[in-house]
């Protein structure tokens, strides 16, 4: 019932975003196709003993954008899917990500937003570490902390999540700003997952922050979330988060900026037949951005109470550090590294509870040459490796290249 009331909440703000007044607008489309070939020396984390060798592979990837901007509002999509056979495994991963998010001007010192976002993989570890690095926005906005749960790592088969998010900000005078809204996330497996461990889940929840510019450099920030985690097949790991958070941002120099914050979760687990529990999880976010290191450093991390794979809430700390800079006129240079721990994750086993964790991190390596306006080539190398109580993963390297063409028109 409750994530039916955020989707139509959602659903509602999404409409108001979609039917804002069209003034002059500014639409960009385009679309990137990429076609390659790579190398995975373990390209599905495949556990110790499965078998599972090394394989090369040829991929297929499409990137859509849209943008559509005027005075008063902006929507924006983009994404990718991406087909992927590896004939030495006879085993393919059909990949997708796509994100939609909007926002409108609906009244002079109100504004709304909404997005929404899906990603499906069969091989999500490898994945979630092959991303682009985290750098500023085109807006010079500093990206979020990373969104990765370890422990989807231990499963083989298909891993869905769908997420829906709408909120409003109201300025209650030109230094302070009022800000609400409502975010619900599902995610569920397909195939063999977690030794049949796996659960899918649901989690809904609401938040409301307060701004106020303390002076050209520093805005405080204060605010407040709850949440409500639903475990599929069973009350055991469902769990209610209040989180209340306080932090700054601030601009320590004309390239650099970071944005930080802190606070406390107060968590209550069912575990069943074992009763209640209830723990309090030290939380907090940090975003530090430089234009001035030989380009664009983005160092993100954070520590939360999250569900995961396996049940339970789980402490997630998640680390991202990404830096990108153009060599020259045709060719750039990125490199990204991202590490996540869950710890304290609780699991039934046989009637028994039992606590696991798991550590996923990568490091990937990207250069880019650019022969004219719409065609380019690339060389990646990547490494990732996963490690779990549960079971012994082995680790990958891939090495891949590519050919994209870009497509698209601005009117």
């Amino acid at each position: 019932m409750t994530s039916k009331l955020v989707l139509r909440a959602t659903t509602a703000i999404a409409c108001a975003v979609a039917a804002a007044p069209a003034a002059a607008q500014e639409v960009t489309t385009g679309v990137s196709l990429s076609v390659g070939g790579s190398y995975d020396s373990s390209p599905f984390l495949d556990s110790e003993g499965e078998g599972e060798s090394g394989s090369v592979s040829g991929f297929a990837e499409v990137e859509p954008r849209i943008s559509i901007a005027d005075e008063t509002s902006n929507v924006q999509l983009a994404g990718a899917l991406r087909y992927a056979y590896f004939p030495a495994l006879d085993r393919s991963n059909e990949a997708a990500r796509l994100r939609l998010t909007g926002n409108s001007r609906i009244a002079e010192a109100t504004s709304i937003n909404a997005s929404a976002s899906f990603l499906t993989s069969r091989a999500i570890g490898v994945d979630l570490l092959r991303q682009d690095p985290d750098v500023l926005g085109p807006g010079g906005e500093l990206p979020l902390p990373p969104d990765i749960d370890p422990t989807l790592v231990n499963q083989r088969g298909r891993t869905t999540s769908l997420g829906l998010s709408g909120g409003i900000t109201h300025a209650l005078s030109p230094v302070s700003n009022l800000s609400a809204g409502v975010f619900s996330n599902w995610r569920w497996f397909s195939g063999e997952s977690l030794g049949g461990l796996g659960r899918e889940s649901t989690t809904t929840g609401a938040n409301l922050g307060y701004s106020r510019v303390l002076s050209e450099r520093a805005t405080l920030n204060v605010g407040v979330s709850g949440s409500l985690i639903d475990y599929e097949g069973s009350d055991f790991g469902d769990a209610r988060t209040l989180t209340p958070t306080a932090g700054a941002r601030i601009r320590i120099s004309e390239t650099g900026e970071i944005s930080f914050g802190a606070g406390a979760t107060f968590i209550r687990t069912d575990l069943g037949a074992f009763g209640k529990d209830n723990s309090v999880l030290a939380s907090g976010n940090l975003s530090y951005c430089d234009r001035a290191i030989g380009g664009s450093l983005c160092l993100t991390g954070s520590r939360s109470a999250q569900a995961t794979g396996t049940s339970g809430v789980s402490a997630v700390s998640a680390l991202s550090l990404g830096w990108s800079r153009q060599l020259s006129e045709r060719g750039s240079l990125s490199l990204s590294g991202r590490y996540a721990r869950s710890s304290n994750s609780t699991l039934l086993v046989e009637d028994e509870i039992v606590t696991a964790s798991t550590e996923l991190y990568g490091v990937n390596a990207r250069y880019r040459h650019r022969f004219n306006e719409r065609f380019s080539g690339y060389a990646q190398a990547s490494f990732t490796e996963a490690t779990s109580s549960l079971v012994e993963r082995k680790p990958n390297f891939g090495i891949m290249a590519g050919i994209t063409v870009s497509l698209g028109n601005n009117r």
